[in-house]
């Protein structure tokens, strides 16, 4: 048996608990979104290293191969 003077104490404990309910959920989904921003600024420089690798692998060492042919054959032509 609750007395009628506790009733306006108790909806105050719920409303606080239902409170800090809907904070702890906000700040989940914060750091859900965190972590998704996160991942995906992660998989994008995963991505852009490896066209980097690929771009310095095909084409960067081949011009420089090139480049060095090129000097070679000027400095024997002198």
């Amino acid at each position: 048996m609750t007395l009628p003077i506790w009733r306006d104490k108790i909806a105050a404990i719920i409303a606080s608990a239902e409170a800090n309910q809907h904070a702890s959920e906000a700040r989940l989904n914060a750091k859900q979104v965190a972590m998704a921003a996160d991942l995906a600024r992660l998989l994008f420089m995963v991505r852009d290293a490896g066209r980097t690798m690929a771009y310095i692998e095909k084409d960067a060492l081949a011009n420089l191969s090139h480049a060095q042919a090129s000097a070679e054959a000027g400095y024997a032509s002198e």
